[in-house]
């Protein structure tokens, strides 16, 4: 129908549908920004944080598929990024543990 031929309650109501709708939009582009911006403030100290973030952008609706797709790929570096971090920490562990054991390196032959 035509906005001439609708009495002015319609056309008030369909003015906020719209205007709901857009806020509705806004307000989860919002929500992903968000969660975006904390991944990025926390991906050094807590990659596996920043990972769910991540997630958590893309599972917003109303996003594009690249967008999608590149927050996804942002949360499987972090947590590569965590599992490389948790690797080196048990590699150093072990290292220590050997240096600390009587009779290790300390008393190596020549």
């Amino acid at each position: 129908q035509c906005r001439r031929h609708l009495g002015p309650a319609q056309a008030s109501a369909d003015d906020g549908r719209k205007a709901a709708l857009a806020s509705h939009n806004n307000t989860l582009l919002k929500t992903a920004g968000k969660h975006v911006r904390r991944a990025e403030a926390n991906r050094e100290e807590a990659p596996m944080s920043a990972a769910a973030d991540y997630l958590r952008a893309s599972r917003r609706t109303g996003l594009e598929k690249p967008i999608i797709e590149k927050y996804r790929a942002a949360a499987t570096a972090c947590m590569v990024e965590e599992f490389q971090l948790r690797e080196q920490l048990a590699k150093e562990a072990a290292e220590r543990e050997a240096s600390a054991r009587p009779g290790g390196d300390l008393f190596e032959k020549d």
